[in-house]
Parts: C-alpha cells; sequence; structure tokens
C-alpha cells in the first residue's frame, strides 16, 4: 500500500511539472506577443512569469528524479 501511495504522488508531481510548463509555456507566447514598445511592461511581467514557472517546475522534477535514483539504488534487486 505504501508503495502504490509513493506511485500515485510521483504521478501527482510529474502532472504539476507538466502543467507547471505548460503555464510558462503560455507566458511565454504572452509575452512575445505583447504589442511593442507600448506594452513593455506587461510583456516583462508575462516573461517573469514564465521563468517562475519554469524555474518551480525544474524543482519539482530535480526532486523527483533524486529520490527515483535514490530508491533505484537502494531497492533489492
Amino acid at each position: 500500500m505504501l508503495a502504490a501511495q509513493g506511485e500515485a504522488l510521483e504521478m501527482a508531481l510529474w502532472s504539476a511539472v507538466r502543467a507547471l510548463r505548460e503555464r510558462a509555456a503560455l507566458y511565454r507566447r504572452i509575452a512575445e506577443r505583447a504589442p511593442s514598445a507600448r506594452d513593455v511592461s506587461s510583456q516583462a511581467l508575462a516573461a517573469e512569469e514564465a521563468a517562475a514557472f519554469e524555474h518551480e517546475a525544474t524543482l519539482i522534477q530535480d526532486m523527483v528524479l533524486r529520490q527515483t535514483r535514490a530508491e533505484a539504488t537502494t531497492s533489492p534487486r
């Protein structure tokens, strides 16, 4: 049962990574499409949001991968 909960948690974390990366991509598109000079602040804000979402996704991904590697090295074969 504990293994099943761990797998469910890992799946949820990977879903979070995907959702954050999708949101980052959306904000990058918003930043790219912002009308030139008069919307510089909106463009900058969207770019900052994209970077923040990408950073959060990377943090979660790195944590999941570290945990997966740790479990692989300690599990009996």
